[in-house]
């Protein structure tokens, strides 16, 4: 049997011998604690971490504003659609009326000419030969002032086109002289209709002068708004002619730069 004091040796150098173990080593390192971290390094740190999240803050706003641009840009897009549609639409009926203009106007005025011409027939007897006449004389010699309707200069480089301008202006002349006859003629029609409903008016020529004054001065207001009318086709007229000429000018202008480059 082993005494108590073999067994207590034993167990003191059981002890002394796992202290001194490499196996035991690893675990005691472990357990050591780690050095604190210096206060610049903690200041670095948060540093860091701020402006990095002012970064990433400021790729937000502009992740929405890319999105709000993109947007944008779609809505415009799609107006720029309706705009492009709405254009051609207007280009096209601009395109009609051009062609009507130049082309049904002038018969049609022709028919409304040979028509008044046949009314005006009928009641040119009863119509009084002192008739006033000077305003709508007037009206139809500045009318046909041949400064209205003139074509622009031609060039060499556009003729064709010139001459295709210069066909429209005869057009255009022989509409507003078959424009201005009717004019003529419905005057004419309306004094002699004028002066034979006069002469069937029974009765009171206090009535009868009061009737007709007040007719003839109906007349002169239309006249005067038909006056006024032609000044504005006359204004018309010489800003348009002025931008034809500028036109073929910028065209014949465009030609030679382009022999040049050639």
């Amino acid at each position: 049997m082993f005494s108590m004091g073999s067994m207590g040796e034993s167990d003191r150098k059981r002890r002394h011998f796992s202290s001194l173990s490499p196996t035991a080593a690893p675990a005691t390192a472990k357990k050591l604690p780690f050095l604190p971290i210096s206060e610049d390094k903690k200041l670095d740190i948060a540093v860091l971490q701020f402006q990095n999240q002012k970064l990433m803050q400021k790729l937000e706003t502009q992740k929405l504003e890319h999105t709000a641009l993109e947007n944008k840009f779609s809505q415009m897009k799609e107006r720029q659609q309706s705009y492009d549609s709405a254009l051609t639409v207007v280009k096209k009926n601009w395109e009609q009326v051009i062609y009507f203009l130049v082309n049904d106007l002038a018969s049609c005025s022709e028919r409304s000419r040979e028509y008044i011409c046949n009314l005006d027939s009928r009641y040119a007897a009863v119509a009084s030969d002192d008739s006033p006449s000077t305003v709508h004389d007037v009206f139809l010699s500045r009318l046909m002032q041949t400064g209205a309707t003139e074509s622009s200069s031609t060039y060499n480089c556009v003729n064709q086109v010139e001459e295709q301008r210069q066909l429209n202006s005869e057009k255009e002349q022989s509409i507003l002289k078959n424009v201005v006859t009717t004019i003529h003629k419905f005057w004419r029609l309306k004094d002699g209709l004028h002066t034979a409903v006069l002469k069937k008016l029974p009765g009171d020529v206090s009535y009868r002068q009061k009737l007709s004054a007040d007719l003839e001065g109906e007349v002169k207001n239309l006249r005067s708004a038909f006056s006024e009318l032609h000044l504005k086709h006359k204004s018309l007229a010489s800003e348009f002619q002025a931008r034809r000429d500028l036109d073929a000018k910028n065209k014949a202008e465009l030609c030679k730069l382009k022999g040049k480059f050639l």
